[in-house]
C-alpha cells in the first residue's frame, strides 16, 4: 500500500481511524517542547485523554483537549496545502486533488471538536470542508528568499526539496499548535529558525546555534513519518526516503550544536 490508503473512501471516516495520526502529531508538540528545554505543564495528559477520546469516538472533552485536537488536525489539513506549493509544478498536478481530499477528511473531523467562540476566524472556516478555502497560515516559496531569489531555486531532488521545505513549514507549524495549547515560543526564535534554516539547507550558509538547535528539535519529524507509515501500514517510498532525509538532516545540524 502507500500514501493513497488515506484518501480511500472509507478511510479517516472516523474518529478512531485518525486517532494514531493524531497522537503522533501532538506527542511531536510534546517532544519538540521538551527537547528545547520549555515547560510541557499538563500538555502530555491532555494528549492522553484526546487519544483515549478519539480511539472511542467521543467529543465529549474539556475545552483544552477539544482545541489540542482542533489546532493538530487542522495545521495538517493546511500544512498539506502549503507544503505541495514548494514543489514542482509536474508534482503539483500529480498530488493535488489528493491532497484536497485529506484535506477535507482532516478539516471534517477536526470539525468535531472545534469551538467558534474561541478559535480565529481562519482556523473556524478550516475546520468546515464545505466552505471555501481560508488564506494559508504558511509560507509559500516566496516568501522565502536565499540570496535574492525564492529557496526553492536552490535545490533539486526529491531529498534535498523535502528537507528545505521542511525547515520551513515544520517550524510554522510547530510555532503555531504550541501557542495554541499555551507553549510561549520566542517568535525572534521562529523567524530565525525559517531565515537561516532555508539558507542552510538551500546554499550552505551559516546557521546560528541557538536556530540549529530549533531546527534539530524539529526535524524529529521523521519519527512522525515513520509513526504514520507504520500504523496505517502504507510502507510508502515517499514516507520512507523523507524520513531518511530529515535524519541526514538532523545529523548535520547536530553538529553545528556541538561545534
Amino acid at each position: 500500500m502507500t500514501v493513497f490508503q488515506l484518501i480511500l473512501p472509507r478511510a479517516f471516516r472516523t474518529l478512531s481511524d485518525a486517532a494514531p495520526y493524531f497522537h503522533f502529531g501532538a506527542e511531536y508538540v510534546v517532544d519538540v517542547t521538551r527537547e528545547m528545554g520549555w515547560g510541557v505543564g499538563d500538555l502530555p495528559e491532555r494528549v492522553e485523554n484526546a487519544c483515549d477520546a478519539m480511539s472511542a469516538d467521543r467529543t465529549d472533552v474539556d475545552d483544552d483537549v477539544a482545541r489540542l485536537i482542533a489546532v493538530v488536525l487542522t495545521g495538517d489539513a493546511d500544512f498539506y496545502r502549503a507544503f505541495v506549493r514548494w514543489f514542482p509544478w509536474r508534482y503539483r498536478v500529480f498530488v493535488v486533488d489528493l491532497d484536497h481530499i485529506f484535506r477535507r477528511k482532516l478539516r471534517r473531523l477536526a470539525a468535531e471538536y472545534a469551538d467558534d467562540r474561541e478559535r480565529g476566524w481562519r482556523d473556524w472556516l478550516a475546520c468546515y470542508p464545505d466552505l471555501l478555502d481560508p488564506p494559508s497560515s504558511y509560507s509559500a516559496p516566496d516568501d522565502v528568499r536565499v540570496e535574492g531569489v525564492p529557496a526553492p531555486r536552490h535545490v533539486s531532488g526529491y531529498a534535498d526539496r523535502i528537507v528545505l521545505v521542511d525547515s520551513v513549514l515544520h517550524t510554522e507549524w510547530y510555532a503555531h499548535a504550541a501557542r495554541y495549547v499555551g507553549i510561549d515560543v520566542p517568535e525572534p526564535l521562529v523567524r530565525d529558525a525559517v531565515e537561516e534554516g532555508a539558507r542552510f539547507f538551500a546554499v550552505g550558509g551559516g546557521i546560528s546555534p541557538e536556530a540549529a538547535r530549533f531546527q534539530h528539535a524539529l526535524f524529529a519529524d521523521a519519527d512522525w513519518l515513520r509513526g504514520v507509515d507504520d500504523a496505517y501500514s502504507l510502507d510508502s517510498w515517499a514516507c520512507i526516503r523523507a524520513a531518511r532525509a530529515i535524519d541526514d538532516a538532523r545529523e548535520r545540524l547536530e553538529q553545528v550544536t556541538k561545534a
